[in-house]
């Protein structure tokens, strides 16, 4: 348990650093729907830059993943980024749902096309935070 919330780590998660678990605890259990996007370098202590997607649709459109690759070429090539790490902010419990699948996809991809490795994927939902290894399906 951390501090009024739950924070949930599969075995299969990676270490979490402080880094991370300070990103995890500021976060928080889901207040409404939207995406945040968190680039990092290798060596960043700091928790690098985050940028918040709000209004995010339920399920993204097809070219959602176009998008998401012009936000992250923009930062990985100004900030020298090499990670990006989503969380899924919205209502509900910690499995992620179909929408959340569709909207990893187009990240993964996007992410896949820019040359940014998928970091720690979070789920802030209504109870706390899920934290997976990569993306649920691999």
């Amino acid at each position: 348990m951390t501090g009024r919330f739950r924070t949930l780590a599969p075995t299969d998660t990676p270490v979490i650093t402080d880094a991370d678990r300070q990103f995890i605890e500021a976060l928080g259990p889901a207040i409404r729907r939207q995406l945040w996007l968190r680039f990092t370098k290798p060596t960043n202590d700091s928790g690098g830059v985050i940028i918040q997607l709000d209004d995010l649709p339920l399920a993204p459109s097809p070219d959602a993943a176009d998008d998401l690759i012009t936000v992250m070429t923009m930062l990985a090539e100004e900030g020298q980024y090499t990670t990006v790490s989503p969380v899924f902010e919205r209502r509900g419990g910690p499995e992620p749902t179909t929408r959340d699948r569709e909207w990893m996809h187009a990240i993964h991809a996007a992410a896949r096309s820019v040359g940014l490795a998928l970091g720690l994927v979070l789920i802030s939902h209504s109870r706390g935070v899920r934290a997976y290894a990569e993306h649920p399906d691999g």
